[in-house]
């Protein structure tokens, strides 16, 4: 019996070649994974040795009226407080020098810039009140928060009565980034991630 040369030709099996496609993607896509999760693990330790530490510090007062604390909260981050606490502590000539401008800061600029650097916080009964101020100087945190509640407790008049009971002092250990914290959460998705690309690895070779 004679062979033609066409009955010698390569005829792929029906479905064959989007079996093959299907079987690349899914290697590709293990792959990608794969080096996705050693990339996160990576940048999340590059970011936390990059990124420059923040001290906060912490001053607490009292106040007699601990039914009004809602609302003196709001007060001690008014711009009438911060306003003077940046005329008071020449903020901004000092940030102008910090930042490397030619003249001072204009004082709405420097509003924005500290507004984000305080936090105030009362506990339950709001007899307590805490003024937390972040900086990348320890000591300039401290500062701040003890200037803060000095104009506050000046321009409350006695209306609330403030009371210190703790002053600011500057923090021993940086309290941004979180270092620990973020390395661990960034490793266990880095780790996530992966082992996800390593299961679809192996389920892309037990369909060969």
């Amino acid at each position: 019996m004679r062979l033609k040369l066409k009955d010698l030709r390569f005829r792929p099996r029906p479905g064959s070649i989007s079996s093959l496609m299907r079987q690349y993607i899914r290697n590709a896509a293990g792959g990608l994974l794969i080096m996705s999760g050693f990339s996160v693990a990576l940048l999340t330790l590059l970011a936390n040795f990059i990124l420059p530490e923040k001290f906060e510090s912490t001053a607490r007062i009292s106040l007699d009226q601990p039914g009004n604390s809602r609302n003196e909260l709001e007060r001690i981050r008014s711009v009438g407080v911060l306003s003077n606490v940046i005329a008071s502590l020449n903020l901004n000539k000092k940030w102008a020098e910090k930042f490397k401008e030619e003249n001072d800061l204009p004082p709405d600029k420097t509003l924005r810039l500290l507004l984000p650097q305080v936090r105030v916080s009362a506990s339950s009964d709001g007899s307590l009140v805490e003024v937390h101020v972040l900086s990348e100087d320890r000591s300039e945190a401290a500062s701040l928060a003890n200037e803060i509640v000095k104009v506050y407790g000046n321009l409350a008049n006695g209306k609330p009565q403030v009371r210190l009971v703790e002053p600011a002092v500057p923090a021993q250990k940086a309290s941004r980034p979180r270092k620990g914290r973020n390395i661990t959460v960034g490793f266990l998705v880095g780790l996530a991630i992966a082992g996800a690309g390593a299961a679809v690895l192996s389920d892309a070779s037990k369909r060969i």
